[in-house]
């Protein structure tokens, strides 16, 4: 399905959420549109052209987003300690 440009429209919230982004990172609203196009991924449900599928590790490794938690418990997996009252 192929979409016209003079066709595209925007909701007030929708402009309303890429202002305030643009505010917030002091950029202009265009180049905050376009980082975020740039950066969606649509959810896919088969892989194209026969592709494997990948787990959520090697997709997290590829978008660099593993071991950004810095000065954290060394044990946080493993002490028990840390799942005191959790799912109260």
């Amino acid at each position: 399905m192929s979409t016209r440009i003079e066709d595209i429209q925007l909701s007030i919230e929708d402009k309303k959420r890429i202002a305030e982004a643009a505010d917030r990172v002091g950029r202009p609203w265009a180049e905050v549109l376009s980082n975020a196009l740039k950066n969606y991924r649509p959810v896919s449900r088969q892989p194209a052209n026969g592709a494997t599928k990948k787990t959520v590790y090697e997709q997290m490794l590829e978008d660099g987003v593993l071991g950004i938690l810095k000065d954290g418990p060394s044990d946080l997996s493993t002490n028990p300690k840390y799942m005191e009252g959790f799912g109260e």
